[in-house]
């Protein structure tokens, strides 16, 4: 349902971009809109980038954390066979 409200979206976005873009052509005043208007997009563009890379970052650090307690804990595992190993003796 998700994919198919953003897919309206993206289409409604597109129509809209064309139609702007139609009426720029025949004005100077529509032109200047249209130009602001995509503007607006770009900007909002970069800051939902920007919230996505962050969000990225933000994985990636809680993933090196993971791996830091996972190859930990493969060590002590390793440590403590190794003691067992050797009392067994």
């Amino acid at each position: 349902m998700e994919s198919e409200d953003k897919r309206f979206e993206h289409r409604f976005s597109e129509l809209y971009a064309q139609i702007q873009f139609q009426d720029a052509l025949a004005s100077t005043t529509a032109c200047s809109r249209l130009i602001n208007s995509m503007e607006d997009i770009v900007k909002g563009i970069k800051q939902k980038l920007g919230k996505v890379e962050l969000e990225l970052l933000t994985e990636q650090k809680v993933r090196d954390s993971l791996k830091e307690k996972y190859a930990m804990a493969i060590s002590e595992r390793r440590h403590f066979a190794s003691l067992l190993k050797a009392f067994q003796l």
